[in-house]
């Protein structure tokens, strides 16, 4: 009698069990963990190459990160700012931290409205203009533009106005025609950019990353510094007495629109993040 009880309990037991296990409800897989081939469709957005990590591009799947990109059969640049459907193999990226790489095979353009909207803005303090996101919210105040996020208090953008007698030490660039310098912060991770103007003016372009995947938006202002239109290009000029503090000329070269450099030059690429160098003799 006693070994059957026990037994009925036990059954009893194993019972409850097995319902518990059932009511429970299994996690559903990252992309993280989701490895070989398959299909995606976002918007590939250029971030360069790297030395810490896989991929040359990004695709964005409702305006946030999914995957990176990589091939070495398709030319992803051609690609840039577009949306369409990815075919490829799925692979881990250097460090679970990253996303995970789509080793693109082929991409079917789709002929859609571009997830970011774009919004032209004429600043005649500033004596410029440029496109920036329309869902970036703005706001000025005397020589200073600033842009943020919806709901966001801290900008992610500014664009200002300032008096000085030279550009500071910085990797060479050039935006709107004129010549200047950029300067990343490590701690910060901050992007500034001086962009000499007129004699003895510069403008200043800054990013300040946010949030814990900032590459989006990084890109996004520098897809930004692409459109920029100054109002009257005859101010500048080679000459202009408002110079870089490099002591020899420069020519920028490759980065994520992939500049290449005149006859007889090479590019000796200076930020491996990026892809940006400068043009030197052979």
């Amino acid at each position: 009698m006693m070994k059957s009880s026990q037994q009925a309990l036990f059954a009893l037991a194993l019972a409850l069990a097995l319902v518990g296990c059932m009511g429970k409800k299994v996690p559903e897989p990252s992309p993280s963990d989701l490895f070989g081939p398959s299909t995606a469709t976002g918007t590939i957005v250029g971030t360069g190459a790297s030395l810490y990590r896989r991929g040359t591009h990004v695709l964005l799947v409702d305006g946030h990160s999914r995957f990176f990109l990589e091939s070495k059969s398709v030319n992803l640049g051609e690609y840039e700012g577009k949306m369409g459907v990815v075919r490829g193999e799925i692979t881990a990226n250097s460090h679970p931290s990253f996303f995970p790489v789509i080793e693109v095979e082929s991409v079917t353009l789709l002929e859609a409205e571009p997830l970011i909207a774009l919004q032209k803005y004429d600043v005649p303090g500033l004596m410029l203009s440029f496109e920036a996101p329309r869902a970036w919210e703005s706001s000025i105040a005397g020589d200073r533009l600033v842009f943020f996020l919806k709901g966001e208090k801290t900008p992610v953008i500014a664009v200002e106005k300032k008096m000085m007698d030279a550009l500071p030490e910085g990797l060479p660039v050039r935006v709107g025609g004129r010549n200047g310098v950029r300067i990343i912060e490590e701690q910060t991770g901050k992007h500034v950019l001086y962009i000499e103007r007129v004699e003895r003016e510069a403008i200043l372009f800054t990013y300040f990353p946010q949030g814990d995947d900032p590459a989006p938006l990084r890109d996004a202002f520098y897809a930004m510094l692409k459109t920029v239109e100054f109002a009257s290009p005859e101010e500048s000029s080679p000459g202009s007495s408002l110079s870089s503090s490099q002591s020899s000329p420069f020519i920028p070269c490759g980065g994520p629109a992939h500049v290449l450099c005149p006859s007889g030059m090479y590019c000796a690429v200076r930020e491996f993040d990026t892809g940006i160098g400068a043009c030197k003799p052979l």
